[in-house]
């Protein structure tokens, strides 16, 4: 469901609740920082993976975090690369 509820919200086709919170789930999965279930709660797990991006900064809103982690490029995976020069 997590995944089904991420790909709804990065194409902007959720109707569902708390899609500012599910965005930033989803996209904190999408850089490769785990924060659990993308449910749209914001509880320690979310918070412990924000926090390990140093995120959020001194006076930042959360749709400025959104922003931030949707600019972010997701990490490179080393079989991809070794394809792409290899």
């Amino acid at each position: 469901p997590s995944v089904c509820a991420a790909a709804q919200v990065d194409v902007g086709r959720w109707e569902g609740g708390k899609p500012l919170e599910r965005l930033i789930q989803a996209q904190l999965h999408r850089v490769g920082v785990p924060c659990g279930p993308i449910d749209g709660e914001i509880g320690d797990r979310t918070l412990m993976a924000l926090r390990a991006l140093g995120l959020p900064r001194e006076g930042q809103r959360m749709d400025e975090v959104a922003k931030y982690l949707m600019a972010l490029e997701p990490p490179s995976n080393a079989k991809t690369s070794e394809r792409k020069h290899g």
